[in-house]
């Protein structure tokens, strides 16, 4: 039975959608970027430390640009 005094549950306009989306995206590329960046570090791979830390380095700095550019658009 269905109460007068119930709301029905609101619906998503076609920007929310398209948000939503952008946000899911976007924190899976910057998690996989950090995920990156701390397994270049962790994992005992035949490069150099200092390599290995640019390379891990870049990858911060990339998730870093990544998060800045979707903030701006936002």
């Amino acid at each position: 039975m269905s109460s007068p005094f119930t709301v029905p549950p609101p619906t998503l306009d076609a920007d929310e959608v398209k948000r939503r989306k952008n946000t899911l995206t976007m924190r899976a590329v910057v998690f996989f970027l950090c995920v990156s960046a701390i397994t270049m570090l962790a994992l005992p791979l035949p490069l150099p430390m200092p390599l290995r830390a640019s390379v891990a380095a870049i990858d911060l700095i990339a998730a870093l640009v990544v998060y800045a550019l979707y903030r701006a658009r936002r």
